[in-house]
């Protein structure tokens, strides 16, 4: 007795067994880990050590080849190659194909990176490897944390303020000839310092110039002026040519701030709310973007459906210091010994313990620099009457970011025409184009888990956050695999659905009703045992599967025809029914 004889002289056992294959891949299809790209075993990794400053001959002998020889003890790597270029060391390593534990290997390779202890230094503090292996995992939601425009109310407050503080100042002097006011707005990470420096210095190359007949410089809230009337016979042209040349020497005001507005020039105090809203930049800082971003990853990293998150378009901070080399000569002070100084102060070391009858005191040196500020108080050397010299009376701090920038990270969005809120934007079919500065988070998915779950726990997670975060911020889903997957599993069961559809019409044209049913109910127990296996043995729902589901339906829909066609020419043989049935 064949399976097929079985089934049909035991009908209880074929019904037992196509509902419960029916139910397995009901089961299977809910519970499959569904993803939009195949797991793949990543045997290829990438191994990057900075070695800022040295040769490439220098970069080989000190950091590469200590790596290679370290790295090629594990007994899984295949290949070492590697490319030593200036300031940086990248040895690829390749494990061998058949390798099923890659993921331990690479945990393997990692500590022995850090058993290496003779690595040379840069900069004072010793090089560091990464190891990158995750290149090959796809990120399931880019999520992208933009930053709008400055209100209108900010613009009319900033414009009433410096309007106010430039007419205070020409009300006090004599009427002269044509004025012109440079308008400078900074935030409050600018040292007010270093503003009113810039002032000055501008001040004096206009009037050594022979531009200005006189320059004064004025404050107002997060602004500094600069009102200048010009010499007789000079025009906007000389004074525009001779800022241009002094920003060149200089670098710019906002060449390490870009949270600074872009200066300008302005004649008219009737135009300055147009001139500012056009010089202005996003409402929200890289400082405030990058706190904001910090508190999605938080937030996000607390879901067991998410795993690395990556934040692309953070501007990392820096603290500059400008010196005055003449005023270092006054004092003795080379600037080396700044650096010396700030790098003895900045220290985190453990001091000890101190034993006492009836406990431990640990000792904690308290150097470190915690803010900015700290990094003024900072003593250079001491008098001979004991007065401190401290580093803030020498230099002036500006906190800015890593000039120049690695990734810059922008999101253009359309604004209803209302909305328009920049004097430069494009502006089609009722719509404005704004373009504001942002940060994107990539957040993966945990391998082997539901993306229904994943997305559930994404948007929760937004939704949480949403009285956390300002109203205005725009929070966007720039790339969403739960969209595209939910997409593609809709067309699998909507061409499985047709493939059903097509097969019962043709097979009643050219069949009777029974054999049409037949050929019906094959195709949806077939794919369900088709799930069922694939859960069993581990393959998970993708485009790959699911693209090998699709093109499958072609094969499932002709066995059942043709076993359909010869149970009835078994019948027209004189065979009967429950004989036929197997014989097809």
């Amino acid at each position: 007795m064949n399976i097929s004889q079985l089934f049909v002289t035991k009908r209880p056992i074929a019904w037992t067994a196509m509902f419960a294959v029916v139910a397995w891949g009901i089961y299977a299809y809910t519970a499959m880990p569904q993803r939009q790209d195949p797991i793949i075993p990543v045997v290829t990794g990438v191994i990057a050590t900075p070695y800022p400053g040295a040769e490439a001959e220098k970069v080989e002998q000190e950091v590469t080849r200590k790596i290679e020889r370290k790295v090629a003890e594990n007994p899984a790597v295949e290949h070492v190659k590697s490319i030593s270029r200036p300031g940086m060391s990248i040895v690829y390593v390749e494990l061998f194909e058949t390798e099923r534990n890659a993921e331990l290997v690479w945990q393997d390779i990692r500590g022995k990176l850090g058993e290496i202890k003779d690595l040379p230094q840069a900069a004072g503090r010793p090089t560091q490897s990464v190891l990158n292996k995750d290149f090959g995992d796809s990120v399931a939601v880019m999520l992208t944390i933009s930053s709008p425009p400055v209100t209108d109310l900010e613009i009319q407050l900033r414009a009433k303020d410096i309007r106010g503080a430039i007419e205070t100042h020409r009300s006090r002097v004599a009427e002269g000839g044509e004025r012109w006011a440079g308008v400078l707005v900074y935030p409050s990470t600018v040292a007010r310092s270093h503003v009113l420096r810039l002032g000055r210095t501008l001040a004096e190359r206009l009037t050594e110039s022979g531009v200005a007949a006189d320059a004064a410089v004025i404050e107002a809230p997060s602004a500094g002026m600069l009102d200048v009337v010009l010499a007789p016979g000079k025009s906007e042209a000389d004074l525009r040519a001779v800022t241009s040349q002094w920003e060149r020497e200089i670098g710019g005001p906002d060449r390490y701030q870009p949270d600074i507005w872009r200066p300008f020039w302005i004649h008219e105090l009737g135009d300055l709310e147009q001139v500012l809203r056009s010089s202005a930049q996003d409402k929200y800082t890289y400082r405030e973007l990058k706190s904001f971003a910090d508190r999605i990853r938080d937030r996000l990293k607390q879901s067991p459906f998410v795993a690395q998150i990556d934040l692309v378009g953070v501007q990392d901070e820096r603290v500059w210091l400008s010196y005055s080399g003449q005023r270092l000569n006054q004092f003795g002070i080379a600037p080396q010994t700044i650096v010396d100084r700030v790098h003895d102060r900045n220290i985190n070391i453990p001091g000890g313990t101190v034993e006492l009858p009836d406990q431990r005191v640990v000792v904690r040196p308290t150097g470190e620099y915690t803010s900015a500020s700290e990094i003024g108080g900072t003593v250079l050397a001491v008098s001979g009457a004991g007065y401190p010299l401290y580093l803030r009376d020498l230099v002036e701090m500006t906190q800015g970011y890593v000039d120049p920038p690695d990734v810059l990270n922008f999101r253009t969005v359309k604004v209803p025409r209302e909305g328009a809120v920049a004097a430069g934007d494009q502006a089609t079919k009722g719509i404005v184009i704004q373009t504001g500065r942002a940060i994107t988070l990539s957040v993966r998915q945990v391998k082997g888990t539901h993306i229904a779950e994943y997305d559930r726990e994404i948007s929760a997670a937004l939704e949480d956050l949403k009285l956390r975060l300002p109203p205005d911020l725009r929070v966007e889903r720039t790339s969403n695999e739960p969209q595209k997957v939910r997409d593609k599993i809709h067309g699998f069961n909507q061409n499985l659905l047709e493939a059903i559809v097509i097969v019962v019409l043709v097979s009643l044209v050219f069949m009777e009703w029974r054999s049409a049913l037949l050929v019906a109910v094959a195709i949806p127990i077939t794919i369900a045992m088709t799930l069922g296996l694939s859960k069993l043995v581990g393959i998970d729902l993708q485009q790959v599967s699911i693209a090998a589901l699709i093109i499958a339906l072609g094969l499932l829909v002709d066995a059942p025809v043709v076993a359909a066609d010869a149970i009835n020419r078994e019948l027209a043989n004189g065979h009967p029914r429950h004989v036929a049935s197997w014989l097809g």
